[in-house]
């Protein structure tokens, strides 16, 4: 039998498929068709940049299945014969394939998180056997909340969210309670806060939050006149706080957390986050450190923005509703574990910059700059 999981190739499921592979598991992974490369060279590729040692590559050649398909469509995309054989040998799923674009309205994380939720949840219940479901969710389902700490409570009951991911998750979280209300399959959601890594990193990595703000800060950079210093003002909450939590902690304490799930009959929620807030004044001089840009915060956006602050907001904009919470989460799940908790680095200023040991001075100037002309 075998652990069956969506989105291997993210950030997520790279490192989720790593630790597979240190148990010696069996595991079939669903990938989505790349031009070029294909499924099984990526995970090879990525493998290597999640620290990866000899043994575990070389499990992905005996114990890894790579299955080429989409989330969205019918039956994954698969033939009947290949449904059925998934189905077959499936007793353990975890489903991290999603979309986490924040702009606007944008129609993708309702087209993958959602339309996805709705084909896994046909798969689990299409299964002869039971099926040992995990799926993936995030803490911001808590929307618009700016202070107090967010429940374990699900589904979640927020109503008023910064974009379309966010709705689109907690929306995923209501398919999965009405679905377990129908079929009484439990499950275990894990909702976890913003992944992060200080691993060296090359491009081809799948990149974390800070990561890709961080490369817009530069490309706004390389985009200013060469002996111009660029000053932005960030309207953010100065007493704001974010929370960080290092994938490799993230991924240990899930596996740990879906291992005591036995006999649990109801769905929940688990929240996988740093006991640790990280205050948005240490990001944003992490952020200066990295990207050569000056960086100040102001209580809202001002009336008259200089001509790289307009390209800033552009392409940044839809990260700042995270730079003015205060709101914490609560933690009881992990707290009433019947194991010793791993131990959470400490996401500071210098955590943060090894995590942005990717960014490239090399970065073209089109990197992110062609957003401004949609």
């Amino acid at each position: 039998m075998a652990t069956f999981i969506t989105g291997a190739t993210g950030f997520l499921g790279i490192h989720l498929l790593r630790d597979f592979l240190r148990e010696q598991r069996e595991v079939i992974a669903l990938v989505r068709p790349k031009q070029g490369r294909s499924g099984f060279d990526r995970l090879d590729l990525l493998l290597t940049l999640t620290g990866a040692d000899d043994n575990v590559r070389a499990r992905l050649q005996t114990h890894v299945r790579c299955v080429e398909g989409d989330i969205r469509a019918e039956r994954f995309g698969l033939d009947p014969a290949e449904y059925r054989r998934l189905l077959e040998e499936t007793d353990e799923l975890w489903h991290c394939a999603a979309s986490i674009t924040l702009r606007g309205d944008s129609v993708a994380p309702w087209d993958c998180n959602v339309g996805g939720i709705h084909r896994v949840l046909e798969f689990v219940e299409a299964s002869a056997r039971p099926v040992k479901f995990f799926p993936v969710s995030t803490v911001y389902t808590s929307g618009t909340m700016r202070t107090g700490e967010f429940g374990e409570d699900f589904p979640a009951t927020t109503e008023v969210f910064e974009n379309a991911y966010e709705k689109s998750k907690q929306y995923t979280e209501k398919l999965i309670h009405d679905w377990w209300l129908r079929t009484g399959n439990p499950c275990v959601v894990f909702r976890t806060s913003i992944l992060i890594s200080d691993r060296s990193g090359v491009d081809d990595f799948p990149g974390h939050t800070l990561l890709a703000v961080a490369r817009r800060l530069r490309a706004l950079l390389m985009a200013s006149p060469p002996d111009e210093a660029v000053r932005v003002r960030w309207p953010v909450d100065p007493l704001a706080t974010i929370n960080m939590v290092p994938v490799d902690y993230a991924v240990e304490l899930m596996m740990a957390m879906a291992k005591t799930s036995e006999g649990t009959s109801l769905p929940r929620a688990i929240h996988i986050v740093n006991p640790s807030e990280t205050s948005i004044h240490t990001m944003r001089m992490a952020l200066e450190e990295t990207c050569d840009v000056r960086i100040r915060a102001v209580p809202g956006y001002p009336a008259r923005a200089t001509h790289a602050e307009y390209r800033l907001y552009r392409l940044i904009g839809p990260f700042f509703p995270y730079f003015n919470h205060r709101r914490t989460y609560s933690t009881d799940g992990v707290k009433h574990a019947s194991f010793a908790l791993p131990k959470c680095p400490v996401v500071d200023q210098a955590y943060m910059i090894r995590s942005l040991s990717a960014l490239r001075t090399s970065i073209p100037v089109s990197y992110g700059l062609e957003e401004l002309k949609r």
